[in-house]
């Protein structure tokens, strides 16, 4: 996506003298969540041109909108639109159809047809409040269609009168004609609404997953190319196709696969040529240049044919490549060396493994056991462990004896009870655990800012700034061990750091939540944890954190200590000033350390909105806080507790001495002004008491409390900070040692882009990009089960325990720790994707295309060495994209805050908007590469890491050096049939090839 506004804003600036009354863009994903999240970043316009990310079958409802505007961009996804005759569709569809028919089928039956899996009651409600404004016009036709079709209309009438009476089951005759009926009228609804689309420019994004849609026969096809084949009837004008992937086609395929490259790279030029004529001057082209590569003749002939490719390929696809734009041709990567060396643990894994898998006949498991330890431990439908489930009915003697010796080499419940360090019984794990947990990634809640506005603390600091780490695996029971090992390892070392004892089982319950909202005796006793929510206007408008380093008089950075210390001396008279509400006391008021907040606000003119803000049962502060269930318990009693310090009236006694440090430290670290901060960086617009910013501010605030109050985050911070201070107030220091105004700030400006609300309203930015940030922070724990294995009386015994993982986890749906809550796959990578845990994500291929983890990583591990280059490729492509992890970190070091202090005079709101303003002028780059993806200058620069944690004397050895030749070369093999032969002879040669490779770089 991040190419196309280019082409779409040139396509709309085309139309300079306004002719054109509106102009349509289509555009067509692969599954409804990127319809959504790119539909935004279409609109380039600046204007508030309509958007619809909606099926197909629901356009009636949208038309009217269309048609007013000049300029609407549609999103499609296949399965929801084009592919409708599918099942039931949606209640909406239902509704939409009952509305458009029911003068032609006036029988309740119809209606009562149209309920299909809805309750009855909802489907009442749907059919007499939902969807009463449609197009009209629209409906006509569709109307007419299915009247034109008599044995359809047949078919309702049959349906309609078999549900006319109401039946608790229906039989299943009636069910599967009444799906059949319901299907057909979906699929004439959607050729209908086809009709009603103008486009202007239809852009199929990752098409390469919806092929069959260029190639089929079948109804969905048909739709698509009534899409593509559209001509405007008043200018004759047909309708553009912008066709994006990077893979729409595989680059090159190997002899076992089932895939074939050459036959694929035809079969798609065949749609974009629609020629026969070039297509067969293309195959041509290509068999003269293979005789050309084979028999290292690059004369006029070969030369003549790669022209020729080049020229007729260029006119239906471009390719931009990293490698060109990078100095010494690397794309920015560097290859890390990671010695996995083997230690007795693992060798006792190998002989135990070894033993019992010959006595299940389980075959050679040697590549299992160089993958993943306590295999009976983790793993799931695999031929030893089906073996081993099959032994347990009818053990023999050899088979428990191996097991015998087999069972210290697995993971026992009581050491994990105990939180006993766990050995990694792997050499790969263990290398993965240095270089993570061991480097003090497990004192972290996240990730240190690229661009630190202060020194960080020794928790925070690193030689080399840490990354986040994506591993990807061949085998399935390799992510499972990960996450369950690594996350581990880290709970354990928080946990043991505070010396508290406690089961693993029983931490939850052992230690409880600090920030709460108790009543007790009718009084709200929390004040101390609200004000770790309460985004204060004032203390957010007056100091900031970024404008104390830019005024920072002495090169380099300040220390926290020098923070805090101007932020005391500025913040000292208006404390001062507050002694006029208080009342003389001998003993100090606790109760300033929360009703200071409000009487700053209340002197500094922002009383009002904030008051209001305060006292709203709905759409206030109430909503917010009371919306996290038990959790939010007490919380309005609180807000109305402290919504009376606005008044002038109300009581206080003296000023306790510490009041000062305690508002220095929350204006620096309060997650909810830090929160306020950040996201007025990226929504200028709204005054600092804006209700929305407010709200906004206090659901971050909300997804930090979750963070702050799992037990392990708690148990740190004690540890960290000690015990001779609140826990609240230690959370606060530990905030401030993270540098969280810097972090937020940075999390904000790329969650705004990669939502696509560029030319959003500020207030819709704002709530969006909160909602991302709370979803990310408060992100369950999910848990794994872990099979424990024994004999007893001669029988093998299984039972099942829950291993927790949150430093680590796996890409997939997640259970959590109750079996009933389930992390979704896509909450999984947002929040890898946030600077906040997991650290690690381990998967198989399932994420290795199409997908991106760039956001915090540049970091790649292959556990396993894929066969294919192009996979080595598409894994490293993850890590590697637009303003990647690795890039923010390189244009920190290379312009940073004395660029930025030049800049001062010019006025800086958002700080890495003005970086990358700074890396674009001091840049030749015309292409959109550099700096957005390629940045590799200043002192040490980031690059993306491969990984290979390589066992000694192994046979990767070799596979790795074969892989990178490949690697090298597979781009000369582009388009021919029989790659993998053609490879061969190129590895080969000493010959210089690269200049002979066919560029399709614009």
């Amino acid at each position: 996506m991040d190419h196309q506004p280019g082409v779409v804003e040139y396509g709309v600036a085309h139309d300079r003298d306004g002719k054109i009354d509106r102009i349509d863009v289509v555009y067509v994903c692969s599954n409804a969540a990127i319809a959504r999240q790119n539909i935004n970043r279409l609109n380039v316009t600046g204007e508030k041109d309509y958007a619809m990310a909606s099926r197909l079958t629901l356009l009636p409802y949208h038309l009217k909108k269309l048609n007013s505007r000049k300029v609407n961009f549609v999103s499609l996804t296949p399965g929801t639109s084009l592919e409708a005759s599918r099942g039931a569709g949606t209640w909406e569809e239902r509704v939409l159809i009952y509305r458009m028919l029911r003068s032609v089928f006036p029988s309740a039956g119809f209606r009562k047809m149209l309920r299909c899996y809805v309750s009855i009651p909802h489907w009442k409600e749907y059919c007499r409040n939902f969807g009463k404004e449609y197009d009209a016009g629209t409906a006509v036709e569709f109307r007419e269609v299915v009247q034109g079709d008599q044995d359809l209309c047949r078919r309702i009438n049959l349906c309609s009168a078999g549900y006319l009476y109401v039946r608790v089951n229906h039989e299943e005759s009636l069910i599967c004609m009444r799906n059949g009926v319901v299907a057909e009228l979906r699929q004439k609804l959607a050729r209908v609404c086809i009709s009603k689309l103008e486009p202007d420019l239809v852009i199929l994004d990752e098409f390469q997953r919806f092929k069959k849609l260029l190639h089929g026969e079948d109804e969905a096809a048909f739709l698509a190319k009534s899409l593509m084949e559209f001509v405007d009837p008043d200018s004759g004008t047909q309708a553009r196709v912008l066709m994006l992937s990077a893979t729409p086609y595989k680059m090159y395929t190997l002899s076992n696969e089932d895939e074939n490259h050459y036959s694929d790279f035809i079969e798609t030029l065949g749609f974009l040529f629609d020629s026969p004529e070039k297509l067969e001057e293309v195959k041509q082209n290509l068999e003269t240049y293979r005789l050309g590569l084979v028999g290292h003749n690059c004369g006029s002939d070969m030369s003549g044919a790669r022209e020729s490719l080049r020229s007729l390929l260029m006119s239906v696809m471009v390719r931009t490549e990293r490698v060109g734009f990078t100095s010494d041709r690397n794309s920015m990567l560097v290859e890390v060396p990671v010695a996995a060396e083997l230690c007795v643990a693992d060798l006792k894994q190998a002989v135990g493994t070894a033993r019992l898998a010959a006595t299940l006949s389980a075959g050679n498991v040697i590549e299992y056991w160089k993958s993943a330890p306590y295999l009976l431990n983790f793993m799931k439908g695999y031929v030893l462990k089906k073996n081993f489930e099959k032994l347990m009915e009818n053990p023999t003697k050899d088979s428990l004896d191996a097991l015998r010796k087999y069972l210290p080499c697995l993971i026992a419940e009581e050491s994990i009870r105990d939180f006993l360090p766990l050995e990694p019984g792997n050499p790969r794990l263990r290398r993965l655990i240095d270089m993570t947990v061991d480097q003090g990634q497990w004192k972290l809640l996240w990730m240190p800012p690229s661009l630190p506005y202060y020194k960080s603390s020794d928790v925070f600091a690193f030689d080399e700034p840490p990354t986040k780490s994506l591993v990807f695996s061949a085998w399935n029971v390799v992510p499972d061990a990960i996450a369950s090992i690594c996350s581990y390892e880290s709970e354990r070392r928080m946990v043991r750091s505070s010396n508290k004892v406690v089961e693993y089982s029983e931490l939850h319950r052992a230690v409880r939540q600090f920030l709460r909202f108790p009543v007790v005796d009718s009084k709200p006793a929390g004040m101390s944890s609200l004000i770790l929510h309460y985004p204060c206007s004032f203390l957010a408008a007056e100091i900031d954190p970024l404008q104390i380093a830019l005024d920072w008089g002495k090169d380099g950075l300040p220390e926290a200590g020098d923070v805090l210390a101007l932020i005391r001396e500025r913040l000292s008279s208006v404390v001062e000033g507050l002694g006029v509400y208080a009342e003389d006391s001998v003993r100090h008021d606790l109760s300033w350390h929360w009703a200071v907040f409000a009487k700053m606000d209340m002197d500094s003119g922002f009383k009002e909105k904030l008051n209001r803000w305060c006292s709203l049962k709905w759409g206030g502060w109430k909503e917010v806080g009371s919306g996290s269930g038990r959790d939010g318990e007490g919380f309005p009693e609180h807000v109305d507790l402290f919504a009376s310090a606005f008044s002038p009236d109300f009581a206080l006694g003296s000023i306790p001495e510490d009041l000062l440090e305690i508002v220095s430290e929350i204006a620096l670290g309060s997650p909810a002004i830090c929160a306020v901060r950040a996201l007025h960086r990226i929504a200028p617009s709204l005054p600092w008491d804006d209700p929305v910013l407010l709200s906004a501010a206090a659901t971050v605030a909300n997804g930090f409390r979750s963070l702050f109050n799992n037990p392990d985050s708690q148990l740190l911070i004690r540890h960290l900070h000690g015990q001779d201070i609140p826990l609240w107030r230690a959370t606060l220091h530990y905030a401030i040692d993270g540098n969280l105004q810097a972090v937020l700030d940075e999390y904000a400006h790329v969650l705004k882009e990669s939502l696509g609300l560029f030319d959003h309203e500020d207030s819709e930015v704002v709530r969006a990009v909160a909602e991302s940030m709370h979803d990310s922070l408060s992100l369950r724990v999910s848990s794994i089960a872990v099979d424990q294995l024994g004999i007893d009386a001669g029988k093998v015994t299984k039972e099942s325990f829950r291993m927790r993982c949150r430093f680590a986890l796996r890409f997939a749906d997640l259970v959590g720790e109750k079996d009933s809550d389930i992390v979704r796959a896509g909450t999984v990578r947002e929040a890898f994707n946030s600077p906040f845990r997991p650290f690690v994500l381990a998967s198989t291929s399932i994420g290795q295309e199409g997908l991106d983890f760039h956001t915090y990583c540049h970091e790649i591990w292959h556990w396993n060495l894929p066969g294919n280059p192009v996979d080595l490729e598409q894994r490293e492509g993850r890590v590697h994209r637009y303003k990647g992890h690795a890039v923010r970190k390189n244009i920190a070091s290379c312009f940073g805050m004395e660029s930025l202090r030049q800049m001062k005079a010019q006025g800086i709101c958002d700080p890495w908007e003005a970086l990358f303003n700074l890396a674009v002028e001091n840049g030749t780059d015309s292409n959109g590469i550099f700096p957005y993806w390629i940045f590799e200058e200043g002192p040490n620069p980031s690059k993306v890491r491969r990984m290979i944690p390589m066992l000694p004397f192994s046979r990767e050895e070799s596979m790795l050096e074969r892989l990178k030749k490949s690697l090298a070369l597979y781009r000369l093999a582009f388009g021919q049939p029989r790659q993998e032969e053609l490879l061969e002879i190129l590895g080969g040669s000493d010959s210089d090839f690269e200049n002979l490779r066919i560029s399709l770089q614009p």
